[in-house]
């Protein structure tokens, strides 16, 4: 009797202990509403450099997020202000295979190919 008890114990225990590590796995995952607050408020005070940092953590942690267009617009922003200019092509052409599929899609290339035309290079 004490042998079952003992090992129901265990079992409880181990079940407490899975419940904690879900716990503790879940808030170590950034929050995507954090994340976007972050970096609206960095663009908004012209931080670009930990904006659009922000912003590609967002679309990391939430890739389909409801504001993805919005992240990877903001992405491309921030580094055609910081000069960034090959690094906001790289950008835009993630974001056009991001929207691949979408309705978004054609609207995505036609600013990739824009870009590419008014960028020096």
């Amino acid at each position: 009797m004490r042998g079952k008890a003992a090992l129901l114990g265990g079992i409880a225990a181990m079940g407490v202990a899975a419940a904690m590590m879900a716990i503790l796995v879940r808030a170590a995952e950034p929050d995507p509403e954090a994340l976007l607050k972050k970096a609206d408020q960095a663009f908004d005070q012209k931080n670009y450099k930990d904006g659009g940092e922000a912003y590609e953590g967002l679309l990391k942690a939430a890739p389909r997020h409801e504001k993805w267009r919005h992240a990877s617009e903001r992405i491309i922003q921030c580094k055609l202000r910081l000069q960034l200019f090959n690094d906001a092509l790289d950008a835009a052409d993630a974001y056009a295979k991001r929207s691949g599929g979408t309705p978004y899609e054609a609207r995505t290339e036609r600013l990739a190919g824009n870009l590419y035309m008014l960028i020096p290079h």
